[in-house]
């Protein structure tokens, strides 16, 4: 075999593996290829997955938020209402004159001498209050700031009951608001 031969030959293996050698290259670069898309296809469907779970997730907390706003806003027209009604009840105890406000006060005394014992001292609300408590034997040791009503206290000094109007409401307050609260808001059921 001749030396042309000889390099020719060489050549040519050459050529077939520099052949060889591209088209393994060729290959792993096309695999790599598509690994990389593979992995970037998988990559974004996580992260469009999680996006997803993002927003949901942003979602129902405003919808929590939104919810819990509006249970304050209806329990801060509730609350507003009931107190709107204590005040018409202490416009209406108020303006309670005549035999049915003597009756009231009757009442009152009757009950404090049961607690108090029949020698207490007894504070009116209004002027007109001190003769019907003389009649019914109670000492009026002077007049207080209120609406109507009595305070009246025992002879030794130990014991006290506020019937005043507010004091009566300010007791009674949270009875009176669970009742309140049933007639106003029963019609809905939701409390």
């Amino acid at each position: 075999m001749s030396a042309e031969n000889l390099i020719k030959r060489i050549r040519d293996d050459a050529q077939q593996q520099i052949k060889q050698i591209k088209k393994d290259a060729d290959q792993q670069v096309q695999s790599r290829l598509d690994q990389a898309k593979l992995k970037a296809k998988q990559d974004a469907e996580h992260l469009i997955e999680q996006a997803k779970k993002d927003v949901e997730n942003t979602k129902r907390i405003l919808v929590s938020q939104a919810e819990q706003q509006a249970k304050r806003a209806t329990m801060n027209t509730r609350e507003e209402l009931i107190e709107h009604s204590f005040e018409q009840a202490q416009q209406k105890l108020q303006q309670l004159k005549g035999k049915q406000y003597e009756s009231f006060l009757k009442t009152l005394i009757e009950q404090a001498k049961k607690q108090l014992g029949t020698t207490m001292q007894v504070w009116v609300t209004r002027e007109q209050d001190k003769k019907l408590v003389k009649d019914l034997g109670g000492t009026v040791k002077g007049i207080i700031e209120g609406s109507g009503g009595l305070l009246l206290q025992s002879k030794d000094g130990y014991i006290t009951l506020d019937n005043t109007f507010e004091g009566i409401l300010r007791r009674k307050k949270q009875e009176i608001r669970i009742h309140v609260g049933k007639l106003l808001f029963s019609q809905q059921g939701d409390h």
